[in-house]
């Protein structure tokens, strides 16, 4: 399959396991990934929702980045979400991934409500122009209570060739809008447009095009 960036196909996104003490889990870890890989998915993302990246520390983020890089051993593209809340923060954990392998990098906006969007893009931007690979950002006003607007994702594109991908949670409606909305941003390149669905099924991963399923928010899930 054909696209701008050259990323397509479907990314499950890894969950954050944990043992009995509620520590990161290596073996439980390892062989979800192993499970991904036997069932011949397209690349893998670590550090979404599902991944519950708002409830680790920097260093558990790190962790189970390490883990998830290591496991995939170069075998197909790994997608990292960045979601440190300023720009240095976002630049040093981008190259971080740059350098355990990863192929390109998700950006969620700061939890911040009521920021003008002239900010967040100029937040992205930031990150951007800093970032070894490219880049995509996670727009979820509805999960995150903070996003871009089809013009603001425009203005991003047109200013930073580097970012390729919108990753979006949303009705279909609000996906069929999106595309219609940002297409031809800037003399005819167009983003990538990615539909994303945490809790994918890594067992089925056909089942995430066509019946995705979501995680549950605000609970560990234990790896046996």
């Amino acid at each position: 399959m054909k696209t701008k960036s050259g990323f397509f196909g479907v990314y499950p996104m890894v969950y954050a396991l944990f043992d009995e003490k509620g520590n990161l889990a290596r073996d439980p870890m390892r062989r979800q990934v192993q499970s991904m890989l036997k069932h011949k998915v397209h690349g893998i993302g670590v550090l979404g929702l599902a991944s519950e990246v708002n409830k680790l520390s920097t260093a558990e983020r790190r962790q189970l980045m390490e883990w998830v890089a290591e496991d995939i051993d170069g075998k197909l593209p790994l997608a990292v979400t960045v979601a440190e809340t300023c720009v240095g923060g976002q630049i040093e954990f981008v190259k971080a991934a740059a350098a355990v392998g990863a192929k390109w990098a998700i950006l969620q906006p700061p939890l911040v409500k009521h920021v003008p969007e002239s900010e967040l893009v100029r937040f992205f931007g930031a990150v951007a122009d800093a970032s070894p690979i490219p880049i995509a950002i996670q727009n979820a006003p509805e999960y995150l209570g903070i996003g871009l607007s089809h013009e603001g994702i425009r203005t991003l594109h047109r200013a930073h060739s580097n970012f390729t991908i919108v990753k979006l949670e949303a009705t279909a409606i609000a996906i069929a809008s999106a595309v219609a909305g940002t297409a031809h941003a800037a003399g005819g390149a167009e983003q990538d447009l990615c539909g994303g669905r945490e809790g994918c099924d890594p067992q089925r991963p056909a089942r995430c095009q066509q019946d995705p399923r979501h995680g549950k928010e605000g609970q560990r899930h234990h790896g046996g």
